[in-house]
């Protein structure tokens, strides 16, 4: 699969994405945290409607921002996020790319990410990986 992927970075960016998504769900939903879900654990992670009309879950999202706090307070740094996505495996970012990525997001351009700042790339994110697939 990697293989493909190279040629697609836009694509692998958001496989990347999504996988640290899915991994702070889980992690929610995990309610007895044994590593597995259960059928009632899965049942509550279940969305109601389509994701692609959902917008992030609020605690979703905040379980999201956990994954990446690694000093857990409450900030993001640049070197948090890059760890985070570096630990997943995901390269496809040139560091210049990654630098203008994060300024977009840190929209108050304090070199840091608030939990809101994160949250509300979160509500843009589909839109811009619709818009990056269709550009291919």
């Amino acid at each position: 699969m990697s293989l493909f992927l190279h040629r697609y970075p836009a694509l692998k960016r958001d496989i990347d994405l999504l996988v640290i998504q899915l991994r702070g769900i889980y992690r929610l939903h995990d309610v007895n945290e044994d590593g597995h879900l259960d059928e009632i654990e899965f049942i509550s992670a279940a969305p109601s409607e389509s994701p692609s009309k959902q917008s992030p879950n609020h605690e979703d999202a905040f379980v999201l921002f956990e994954t990446f706090d690694k000093n857990r307070d409450a900030r993001l740094s640049f070197k948090e996020v890059m760890d985070t996505v570096r630990s997943i495996g995901s390269t496809t970012l040139t560091p210049i790319e990654a630098i203008h990525q994060f300024g977009l997001i840190d929209v108050d351009q304090d070199g840091i990410l608030s939990f809101d700042e994160f949250y509300r790339s979160l509500e843009v994110l589909p839109q811009s990986s619709t818009a990056a697939s269709e550009e291919q």
